[in-house]
């Protein structure tokens, strides 16, 4: 079905249903608003879009990366329980620039940390710090 938003009326928009918790505060079931990306160039670090791609379907995530430096995208969630992980261009069908959501759920905080999720971030960044220093 269509609809009009008078605040979206210069180029294509389309609208996707999240599921899952990855980007609290926006809870599972959001529909997020998204303006199509012609030039993948102009996707912008930190921000986030609705990802199409072979392997993982729909997605929305923010950004980590300039994906005209490595023609890969580095996908962040929000929550932070989620590690970041990268896909290539070739596995990505379509792009959407996030500009908006609706809900009928009004937005509530990520949850506190648990033990185990802190020690698994810990044991993330020792990686990451090991990653680093054998590089040097």
């Amino acid at each position: 079905p269509k609809f009009y938003l008078p605040m979206f009326n210069q180029g294509t928009y389309r609208a996707f249903e999240i599921k899952g918790d990855s980007m609290l505060p926006l809870p599972t079931g959001s529909i997020i608003i998204g303006e199509y990306v012609e030039n993948w160039g102009d996707v912008k670090q930190g921000e986030t879009y609705v990802v199409i791609s072979k392997s993982d379907g729909v997605v929305y995530k923010r950004i980590g990366n300039k994906f005209k430096d490595n023609k890969k995208l580095k996908l962040v969630s929000d929550n932070p329980v989620y590690e970041p992980y990268e896909i290539s261009g070739e596995d990505v069908l379509e792009i959407w620039k996030a500009k908006g959501y609706i809900s009928t759920q009004l937005p509530v905080p990520a949850p506190e940390p648990t033990m185990e999720s802190l020690t698994s971030m810990m044991a993330q960044m020792q990686r990451s710090i090991s990653k680093l220093q054998s590089n040097n």
